[in-house]
């Protein structure tokens, strides 16, 4: 389970602004969404999930991937990775990177309509090794 508090240091409260439950359980890293978006990314092995008090979406990266509400619904892309060792951090509000073990970077676009929506636009592969060699693709 991962929750959001609205910490008062003033008056010593916390109350619970919002929380998720069923997450994955290879999820590994958390990584915070900066405003106006806000909310968080889970990211697990073979899932990338976002949650924050408004929605809620997920996404499979590779065939293992399996939503952890039970529904059969799961977006994929035409590559498949794992992100059980990746390090990520954001690039605009927006867009975020990761570098995968095998060393892959990887760019990740949210969409989000100024409301409650949001969804993942796209996941782009930017870098492919290949024993010594380094490909770089653009999309």
């Amino acid at each position: 389970m991962v929750s959001a508090l609205s910490v008062n240091t003033t008056l010593k409260q916390h109350p619970l602004i919002w929380s998720a439950m069923n997450l994955p359980h290879d999820a590994c890293k958390l990584l915070a969404v900066p405003s106006p978006i806000g909310g968080v990314l889970v990211i697990g092995a073979n899932t990338i999930h976002y949650h924050s008090q408004s929605a809620s979406c997920h996404l499979g990266l590779n065939n293992f991937a399996v939503p952890a509400d039970g529904s059969q619904e799961m977006p994929r892309f035409g590559f498949t990775t794992e992100l059980d060792a990746t390090t990520a951090t954001w690039l605009t509000n927006d867009v975020a990177v990761f570098s995968t073990k095998s060393g892959e970077l990887l760019l990740l676009t949210l969409v989000y309509d100024g409301r409650l929506a949001i969804y993942y636009s796209h996941l782009v592969l930017l870098l492919v090794t290949y024993g010594s060699a380094v490909f770089i693709l653009f999309n």
